[in-house]
């Protein structure tokens, strides 16, 4: 279990370059490249968050750059683009490159950056983390290493690296959404009071954080009992980072929640409503009701998705899969947390631990959890004031 003292919210907007030549360790410029990978959060989906770091021959800081937005160039173009503004190209001679993964050797949405990496005389190329498309996997290290720059994998690296690429890797690798699970729960392991959603579970610092997921994750999920309760927005409200609204899903499949009030009533249809996925089964959407709405959702900017009649929660990731989404971060409540782990879908659980208990007339997570027990693998702990986050991969 690792110990995350910084969250990663806050290293972002704290982060600050070093001084032009100040000497940095190794150790600091990877932490530098994966700090300003997360420049590019929520703005960069289909691609990874990739950052990189160039230091001259005295390990002394050059530039950092990031990919910022997808379909723009990668971090490595950004960075010798950064490089020649600042006239520093004679700096270059046995310079060393860190970046999060390994650069990209084909034609994408951008030439191979590999190509103009070679163009200019490093010494050496530190990184993190292998491209995960076979496209290009190690195919990019070869052709460094074919002309003459010392390429060097770090393990130390590879941790953070591995994070910025997990929904990437998974989506190459199983073309479904990658899924991560959010929770808020206190100690003794309830969600909510029943009949009263408005009452929050923890603190600002962790509600903050909970928007900052958001910013991770392509798309953001809630069940049918939960739009009908509490009516959520579901967009990014975070005090200090501005971030994209995901794409908002609402599984409904009876369209129970659809039904629960006024189509202009629902707040996900005021504001981007063109984010908004409403999914029910094929019976609903046929039904008089469902036909009208069908017609009137559209008109609202809003799309929406039919269910088959012996549709499975694998089914519709299957869906979504082919719609091309890498990632879904499934909100709640209880009972679709429920339904998720009982089908062994989750891959990541975001917990947020609040420093409180709830008594009599509460929600219980444990209710909707039915399944065997499951252990998170690659643990971390992040203190958000009063309340903990806990993290960690579920092996499926």
């Amino acid at each position: 279990m690792e110990l995350r003292k910084t969250p990663l919210d806050e290293s972002l907007w704290l982060y600050e370059e070093p001084a032009l030549f100040e000497a940095i360790s190794p150790q600091k410029a990877m932490d530098l490249a994966s700090c300003v990978a997360l420049k590019g959060v929520g703005a960069v989906h289909k691609n990874p968050m990739v950052g990189a770091v160039l230091v001259d021959a005295d390990h002394r800081f050059l530039a950092a750059a990031a990919h910022l937005a997808f379909g723009q160039e990668h971090a490595e173009l950004n960075l010798l683009e950064e490089i020649n503004k600042r006239g520093l190209a004679a700096r270059l001679a046995q310079s060393t490159l860190y970046v999060t993964l390994e650069p990209c050797s084909h034609y994408g949405k951008t030439p191979p950056c590999v190509d103009a990496i070679i163009k200019v005389p490093i010494k050496e190329e530190v990184y993190g983390a292998i491209d995960p498309n076979p496209l290009g996997s190690g195919r990019g290290i070869a052709l460094l290493e074919e002309h003459g720059i010392l390429c060097t994998f770090s393990s130390e690296f590879a941790r953070m690296a591995e994070h910025l690429l997990e929904h990437f890797s998974w989506c190459l690798s199983y073309r479904t959404p990658f899924i991560g699970l959010k929770a808020a729960l206190t100690l003794n392991g309830m969600a909510a009071h029943e009949g009263d959603r408005r009452v929050w579970i923890t603190g600002e610092r962790a509600r903050n954080y909970g928007h900052w997921l958001r910013c991770q994750y392509e798309a953001i999920l809630v069940g049918a009992q939960t739009m009908a309760l509490d009516n959520p927005t579901l967009n990014v409200r975070h005090p200090k980072i501005r971030g994209r609204t995901p794409l908002r899903i609402i599984l409904d499949p009876k369209g129970r929640a659809l039904q629960s009030r006024n189509l202009c009533e629902h707040k996900v249809l005021q504001q981007e409503a063109e984010q908004t996925l409403w999914v029910c089964e094929d019976v609903f959407w046929l039904s008089p009701t469902g036909t009208r709405l069908a017609e009137d959702l559209p008109r609202q900017g809003a799309q929406i998705l039919g269910l088959a009649d012996n549709w499975t929660l694998a089914t519709f990731l299957q869906q979504l899969g082919d719609k091309d989404l890498a990632s879904l971060l499934v909100e709640g409540g209880p009972q679709t947390w429920g339904a998720f782990l009982n089908a062994r879908l989750v891959n990541k659980v975001h917990c947020f631990m609040a420093s409180k208990l709830l008594a009599r007339d509460s929600v219980n997570m444990t209710a909707a959890w039915l399944g065997e027990d499951l252990t998170l693998e690659q643990t971390t702990v992040t203190v958000l004031d009063d309340d903990l986050l806990i993290e960690g991969r579920l092996t499926l």
